[in-house]
């Protein structure tokens, strides 16, 4: 069997150690740059498949994400300053003000989402697709460059849901493991450290070889 894994920072951090677990089992493939949001990932599929030297019919499994950077809120600065000194509609969390529209907003996402996925079926026809749901952050760790909140990650996993179910497309709920499983491993507000990295990395071989 061979799988590619696409992502981004976060599948970075698991990708070798899916490898390591399947090692002997399954050829794991992935690209060494960060998806970050779907625009990019669907700008650069071509160029991953040729720079792993990939046949499009020789992949079995594309496991997928694109959601942490889609679901973000640009930062715009300190209340009361920030918000004077711009004309866009503006949220507030804590201290700090945030563009009020996420960098892919939720009907984009969905347009997208269908963009990408016609792309991975182009790219490798014999493929099954599973669309991993985006994990969740600490939002009271959140930087004034950007915002994330879990209740708009969970309803860009929700629009995933419902726009490639009907596809066939299946899905590895990251979001509700990393919830029950991983609150204590991360190294920063996003980012799981080593041991989550690794725990994440035998969910995803259990799920991909059971």
């Amino acid at each position: 069997m061979k799988i590619l894994l696409l992502g981004d920072s976060i599948r970075m951090g698991y990708g070798e150690y899916v490898r390591e677990i399947l090692n002997g089992k399954a050829e794991v493939f992935y690209p060494n740059d960060n998806g970050r949001f779907l625009q990019y990932t669907l700008r650069q599929l071509q160029d991953w498949k040729a720079s792993l030297h990939l046949k499009g019919d020789e992949i079995d499994v594309v496991h997928w994400n694109n959601g942490l950077w889609d679901v973000g809120h640009l930062g715009i600065g300190a209340t009361g300053e920030a918000e004077a000194a711009t004309a866009l509609p503006v949220l507030q969390a804590g201290y700090c003000v945030y563009e009020k529209e996420s960098l892919t907003p939720p009907s984009f996402y969905e347009a997208m989402l269908r963009r990408v996925h016609q792309r991975i079926r182009t790219l490798f026809p014999r493929a099954g697709i599973v669309f991993a749901y985006t994990t969740p952050v600490l939002e009271d760790q959140c930087p004034s460059f950007l915002y994330r909140s879990n209740a708009e990650i969970r309803a860009y996993n929700e629009i995933a849901r419902k726009v490639l179910e009907p596809e066939g497309v299946r899905f590895n709920d990251l979001y509700s493991f990393a919830e029950a499983e991983l609150t204590s491993l991360h190294r920063d507000w996003v980012h799981f450290n080593e041991e989550g990295s690794r725990k994440i990395a035998a969910e995803i071989a259990a799920f991909l070889l059971p």
